[in-house]
This record gives C-alpha cells, structure tokens and sequence, in this order.
C-alpha cells in the first residue's frame, strides 16, 4: 500500500474459482492520492478491472485532519508461483501514472475528480 493511502476494510470474495473479487475501503489526505493508487491497480499484473463505486470526504477525528475516502473494486488473479514477477508491480512500487489505461474511454483519475463516481 503507497503512503499516505491506507487501508480501511478489505472483502474478498471468491467468484467461481476463476478469480476473487476485492471490494477495498481506502483513505488518503488527497484525492489525487486514491486515484493514483487505482491507477496503479490498472496496472498491476494481479489486479484487473479496478472500479471505483464510491468516494466521499471524511469528517475531522479525534485531532486527525479529514481526508478523502473511496471505495474501490477489483479483480484479483494471482500469478503463478513460478511466474516472474516484473519490477516494480510489487504494491505499486515504481508504477507511475504514465500510460495509465482509461475505462469506457475515461480514466479513472477524470472520473473521480469530475464527480462520475457516486458519493455517500
């Protein structure tokens, strides 16, 4: 998980035996933060279809500044145990937002910062 997103709530939920579905809840300080990290699950060789259902800003806590929260689907398929892993697929690491893929011909980061996604 890149800093500063954190992970909130995780629902894996296998789908048939040919896949398992993870419904995600994420925060981060900025929304630039969570679209950059569904970004990189586009891109990720494990990680496919990342949908975000969901974002909504956080209130203050307990001293803790109010962010931004999302939730995020995807499917995962792990590679092989005898797969080559390529550099920088681990956690995101070394994935930027360059040549990131769009979706039904927006990218996740104009979906989000254009309000697409439905808020709570």
């Amino acid at each position: 998980m890149p800093m500063p997103v954190r992970l909130i709530a995780i629902q894996p939920t296998e789908r048939k035996g040919s896949y398992t579905e993870v419904d995600m809840e994420v925060d981060a300080p900025h929304i630039k933060d969570l679209v950059q990290f569904a970004e990189r699950l586009e891109l990720d060789n494990e990680f496919s279809n990342p949908e975000i259902i969901s974002q909504h800003r956080e209130r203050s806590r307990h001293g803790v500044a109010p962010g931004v929260a999302m939730e995020i689907v995807a499917r995962y398929r792990p590679l092989p145990q005898n797969a080559a892993i390529p550099a920088g697929s681990r956690a995101g690491e070394g994935l930027g937002m360059a040549g990131s893929r769009s979706r039904k011909g927006r990218s996740l980061a104009s979906a989000a910062v254009r309000g697409v996604v439905h808020e709570r």
